[in-house]
């Protein structure tokens, strides 16, 4: 408890980690109660009033449709964090996974699983999700696996550098020298002493999914209309530009915003638990 109250007092000393978090609390909650905040659906339509400019009516303006774009960023909080946080978990999982294995067993197990993540660090991550979504489909849940595995390498060699500096610890031997199977040292005695640098890992690897994610929607291959997500939503917007600035800059504001927020928290949490500065 104390070393969890210490670890709190070196974040919140961090005054844009606060902020960053707190940004991104209030965006979770916009995601969370989307249905009682937005103004309008979504998706209804009013082509009498499509391209509205920002005004009373339209707070945000409206789209080529007469969809109200302040209810469609609302509700595309609720897609992009989403997949942000399913992809997130799918790389760390099967990335813990892959690098608590290859980092305790090593020899031939680590060499495979080396070899099979540096074919896949050969590839850029969108490259790799973009060949994933035009193969598995165009649907979320495809997007979530894509930008998942996609991310896989980065969790598996940060862990497996991670359990090759724990496993030579001596409570690593006496935890065998007492007769525990390898299993059970890797879940009492290693996975614990690396849980924050996967934890850190996962926070600074969130923006990078939601980006991706929106990437993907951008170009078309990602969240399909009439779902209200923000890179789609950028990505329609492109033609109007010009003359509807506020369909692309509104959406694309979020997405930035939602970024360096995260951005700020997962690195006011990685010097907090960085084991450095512990002293």
């Amino acid at each position: 408890m104390a070393q969890r109250m210490a670890t709190w007092r070196r974040f919140t000393r961090r005054k844009t980690a606060v902020f960053g978090l707190s940004v991104y609390v209030v965006i979770l909650l916009i995601a969370l109660f989307a249905p009682y905040l937005a103004p309008r659906d979504p998706a209804t339509q009013d082509v009498m009033k499509g391209l509205q400019p920002p005004s009373a009516e339209y707070l945000l303006g409206s789209d080529e449709y007469g969809r109200d774009i302040l209810s469609r960023i609302i509700y595309g909080a609720r897609i992009s964090m989403t997949v942000g946080i399913i992809s997130v978990t799918i790389s760390a999982m099967i990335g813990t996974f892959l690098g608590l294995i290859s980092g305790f067993y090593g020899g031939k197990v680590e060499a495979v699983i080396m070899r099979i993540v540096d074919i896949m660090l050969s590839f850029p991550g969108i490259l790799l999700a973009l060949i994933i979504v035009s193969t598995l489909g165009r649907d979320i849940q495809y997007v979530m696996i894509a930008v998942g595995i996609s991310g896989v390498p980065n969790y598996a060699r940060m862990v497996r550098g991670a359990v090759l500096g724990v496993k030579e610890n001596e409570y690593i031997e006496a935890a065998r020298a007492a007769g525990a199977a390898n299993l059970s040292i890797i879940a009492r005695h290693v996975l614990p002493n690396i849980f924050a640098i996967i934890i850190v890992l996962t926070t600074l690897s969130l923006p990078g999914s939601i980006l991706s994610a929106a990437a993907l929607s951008f170009i078309g291959l990602g969240v399909q209309p009439p779902t209200a997500e923000w890179g789609r939503m950028l990505g329609d917007g492109r033609a109007f530009i010009e003359t509807a600035w506020w369909i692309s800059t509104f959406p694309g504001l979020m997405i930035f915003i939602s970024v360096i927020s995260i951005n700020l928290f997962g690195d006011g949490l990685r010097d907090a638990l960085d084991p450095r500065l512990k002293t």
